[in-house]
């Protein structure tokens, strides 16, 4: 009974520390996805390349977690990678970050009301934004796009391959489209 007791409360644990990322999608007027069986990407080398800004951004690492966690959603809901002459749709992906501040204050109160004192806070973060991008071969026309964003207090580090497979299970959990 207690190795029952255990095991429910490490299944808690673990899906209370599961982040859902909010994520949104939009797909072309005329799309059409029904008979789309096979994927690529629109390049075999990175579509992340580094970016002065972020220096401590390692974009090889990133762009190999974001197409690993794409090629392992699609193949989940039965597509299959393939070239990209013989694909039936292309795959495409980017990032973006925002550097951002949050910025709060407390108040201390005295015992007959008054202020006694105020402490402001700041707090620097990036806004990560990935997009997924879902091409038609031939035309290279855009037919569907989604994309989430999460802010990140701190450097991916060894959170990388959770933080972006969330991301992309989040964006492709209603693709494709029908």
């Amino acid at each position: 009974m207690f190795k029952y007791i255990i095991s429910l409360c490490a299944a808690l644990v673990v899906v209370g520390c599961a982040s859902s990322i909010p994520s949104k999608s939009e797909t072309a007027a005329k799309a059409n996805f029904d008979q789309i069986q096979t994927f690529a990407f629109v390049s075999n080398g990175a579509l992340i390349s580094s970016n002065p800004e972020f220096p401590r951004l390692n974009a090889s690492a990133l762009d190999q977690s974001i197409r690993s966690a794409i090629i392992n959603e699609l193949t989940a809901k039965g597509l299959t990678a393939t070239s990209a002459s013989q694909a039936d749709m292309l795959i495409g992906y980017g990032v973006s970050g925002q550097p951002q501040t949050d910025a709060w204050y407390d108040i201390y109160v005295g015992p007959r009301g008054g202020v006694r004192g105020v402490t402001t806070y700041e707090r620097d973060y990036v806004k990560g934004t990935l997009i997924i991008d879902a091409f038609e071969t031939s035309s290279r026309k855009l037919l569907w796009r989604g994309w989430a964003s999460k802010n990140l207090y701190r450097p991916l580090g060894d959170d990388r391959g959770r933080i972006v497979g969330d991301a992309v299970s989040s964006i492709l959990a209603d693709f494709p489209p029908r």
